[in-house]
């Protein structure tokens, strides 16, 4: 499935949905979500890469097509044993001591993660540093996460 494409994800989720319903696959007992991409160097101050739909690939790719996929599954779910695992990250949170050698939670304005989805969705652009506006940015899409988990 290529994460990057809603369209992959519905294709993916139909396929499974249609062989859970016929018989020829049985219900799913687990899935895990592990998506991972960032972008955080110098450079991206701006996001520079976005997903076949035109979202900023971090919210896109870990959190959008991954809430996309569970959704459209459900339904093919073992009733009694199916889970399901997330994984998200501790950038998600930017108060963990972990997130603070690369200071991009350092200023108070940063410390809210989520404060307009569709800006998320569409990238915000920092002024400060590449790597910290990079790591923003992944941090935002792990919150998504955990808020969806």
């Amino acid at each position: 499935m290529d994460l990057s494409s809603l369209q992959s994800v519905r294709s993916l989720a139909s396929d499974i949905n249609a062989r859970v319903a016929n018989g020829t696959l049985e219900p799913l007992r687990a899935v895990v979500l592990n998506a991972a991409f960032q972008e955080a160097h110098s450079g991206t101050l701006k996001p520079l890469t976005f997903t076949k739909d035109g979202y900023e690939a971090n919210f896109g790719v870990n959190y959008l097509a991954n809430f996309l996929f569970v959704l459209l599954i459900l339904r093919s779910m073992d009733k009694t044993h199916g889970r399901i695992v997330m994984v998200s990250s501790t950038v998600h949170d930017p108060f963990d001591k972990a997130n603070a050698t690369v200071g991009a939670f350092a200023k108070e304005e940063h410390q809210t993660v989520v404060k307009d989805v569709e800006a998320l969705a569409k990238g915000i652009e920092y002024t400060d540093d590449g790597l910290k506006a990079g790591v923003r940015r992944y941090g935002a899409s792990k919150t998504l996460m955990v808020m969806f988990m």
